[in-house]
């Protein structure tokens, strides 16, 4: 088996290192060993032209919709493409992905990054990837998308609650991403006047209703770390 590695670094480069991550991320070219699977190296021929991720905010979990289109603008190539699954916050209560419209399995495999987000600096068995090889045809489109729910949000315990997504794993990718759009949506929250983002640049283009927010950045090149935070304040919410 030909040896891949992620595409975002596990767009969380594997977890910023030291925080505990929920591991909501952009997709990454892997490696898959016999033990595990690690992150690649930037690629050299498939490009991310866009990235349309939609976050559903709810009063105790919150959902995630992300598309990714593709190019490969080499010969046909399969990679191992990868999505990562965080420590303890990492809890799905359903985790789907589709490639080009088909319903795909996923088997999950241990992070064997160097930085897997482990405040020790070893490994630890809780932090894997969700893993699916998949074939990019030769100088062709390829669209895969993932949608999960997320158990609950980090620091449940704590009533400033935060929804994360890791997306500087976006950057192993060739060139910059043509697109990204992050759009937000409040209905069940209360609006958006209830919450807080940080971490896009601040070029990215912002759209917004009273319940819906949307940023665009175009040529987006993150850091491998970055990531989207969405910080609010559970005991202020509307019933």
């Amino acid at each position: 088996m030909r040896c891949v590695r992620l595409l975002l670094m596990v767009l969380i480069a594997v977890a910023l290192l030291v925080l505990p991550n929920p591991g909501r991320t952009d997709r990454a070219p892997l490696v898959v060993l016999s033990g595990g699977a690690t992150l690649k190296s930037a690629h050299h021929h498939i490009r991310m032209d866009s990235q349309e991720v939609t976050i559903r905010l709810k009063k105790t979990t919150y959902e995630v919709d992300a598309v990714y289109h593709f190019f490969n603008t080499g010969e046909a190539t399969t990679e191992w493409v990868g999505f990562p699954k965080r420590g303890d916050h990492s809890k799905f209560l359903r985790f789907d992905m589709w490639v080009d419209g088909r319903n795909v399995d996923v088997s999950e495999q241990r992070d064997l990054s160097p930085d897997n987000g482990s405040t020790s600096g070893h490994i630890e068995s809780r932090d894997s990837w969700l893993v699916h090889y998949v074939t990019f045809p030769g100088r062709s489109r390829t669209t895969i998308r993932d949608s999960y729910e997320v158990q609950h949000y980090w620091d449940n315990s704590n009533p400033r609650r935060k929804a994360i997504y890791e997306h500087g794993t976006g950057s192993y990718w060739k060139d910059a991403i043509g697109l990204a759009a992050f759009t937000i949506d409040a209905s069940e929250i209360g609006g958006t006047k209830f919450f807080n983002v940080g971490g896009l640049p601040p070029a990215a283009r912002r759209l917004a209703t009273e319940n819906v927010l949307r940023y665009e950045i175009r040529n987006f090149n993150p850091a491998p770390t970055d990531r989207l935070e969405i910080t609010f304040d559970s005991g202020k919410l509307m019933p």
